[in-house]
C-alpha cells in the first residue's frame, strides 16, 4: 500500500503531535521522517515528503504552498525554545549567530532587532557543526530541545518579544503540502493530531529526567491551535518580513 510521506520536526515540542499520529490507525498510511526544520522544508520542495511540518517562513518562497491542518507549532508569549543568549546586555551586542536549522526564527530574530529593540549587530550564520559560539559582546539564536538546556547570564525570549512588539501570538512552525492531498487521509490525520494534544502529557516517559518540566513547557509554553489570532499573527509576520525584503538576504 501506498504511504505518504511525512516529514515532522525532531523536538520535544513536536512530541504530541507524533504521540497521536503513533497511535492512530492513520499512521499506518505515512511514511514519518523526523528532520530539522530546515530539511523538513527542503523535502517538501524535492517532492520527497507530501506533508510536512515546516517552518511559516517558506510561505515566502513555496509556490502553491497550502496550510493543511487546524494544528501548529505556536505561543501566545514566552516560548522558552526560541531565545537569544549572550553574557552581555542587547545594547551591548556587536555580533549575532543565526540558527542553520529554522529561518522562521532567523527571520523573526531579524525583524525584532530592526523593528522592536531598533539595533543593528553583525549578523552571523552559525556553522551546524559547531553550534557553541563563545565571543565577547555577541549572542546566539537558539531553537528547540537545545534552547531549553541553555543558559547565559542574558536571555532574550523571541516569542515574549513578539508578543511585547505586536500583542499576538506567533506561528513558528505549520502542516504544510504543496500538492494535493487526499481529503480522507486529511481528516484522519488532523483527528490524529488533535487527540495528541489533548493530552501533551502522555507522550512524555513518566521515568524521563525533568518529566515535570517538559510537560510544564508543552502545556503552557506551546500553544498549538492555529486559530484566528495565529492566522493574524502570521499574516502580520509575512508582510513585515516581506516589506523588509529579508526573503533575498543570505541570512
Amino acid at each position: 500500500m501506498y504511504r505518504i510521506p511525512v516529514s515532522a520536526v525532531s523536538y520535544i515540542n513536536t512530541l504530541p503531535f507524533l504521540y497521536g499520529l503513533r497511535n492512530s490507525p492513520v499512521i499506518n498510511r505515512i511514511d514519518l521522517s523526523l528532520d530539522v526544520p530546515s530539511e523538513g522544508a527542503a523535502k517538501l520542495e524535492r517532492g520527497e515528503a507530501l506533508v510536512a511540518l515546516v517552518p511559516t517562513a517558506v510561505l515566502l518562497t513555496l509556490k502553491e504552498s497550502k496550510i493543511v491542518s487546524p494544528y501548529c507549532i505556536g505561543c501566545d508569549g514566552p516560548v522558552r525554545s526560541v531565545c537569544l543568549f549572550s553574557d552581555v546586555p542587547l545594547e551591548q551586542v556587536e555580533s549575532v549567530f543565526l540558527d542553520p536549522d529554522s529561518r522562521t526564527s532567523n527571520l523573526l530574530l531579524r525583524l525584532l532587532l530592526s523593528e522592536f529593540w531598533k539595533l543593528s549587530p553583525e549578523l552571523i550564520m552559525r556553522d551546524r557543526m559547531n553550534p557553541v559560539v563563545q565571543s565577547k559582546n555577541s549572542a546566539s539564536l537558539v531553537i528547540g530541545d537545545a534552547a531549553l538546556k541553555r543558559e547565559a547570564l542574558y536571555t532574550y525570549d523571541l516569542g515574549a518579544a513578539w508578543k511585547n512588539y505586536t500583542d499576538l501570538p506567533f506561528v513558528f512552525a505549520c502542516w504544510i503540502a504543496i500538492s494535493r492531498v487526499p481529503a480522507d487521509f486529511l481528516e484522519e490525520f488532523n483527528t490524529a493530531l488533535k487527540e495528541g494534544i489533548s493530552n501533551p502529557a502522555a507522550c512524555i516517559d513518566p521515568l524521563r529526567a525533568g518529566r515535570a518540566e517538559l510537560v510544564e513547557y508543552l502545556l503552557h509554553s506551546i500553544s498549538y491551535h492555529f486559530d484566528v489570532k495565529k492566522q493574524e499573527a502570521l499574516k502580520l509576520f509575512i508582510e513585515k518580513v516581506s516589506s523588509k525584503n529579508f526573503v533575498a538576504s543570505e541570512v
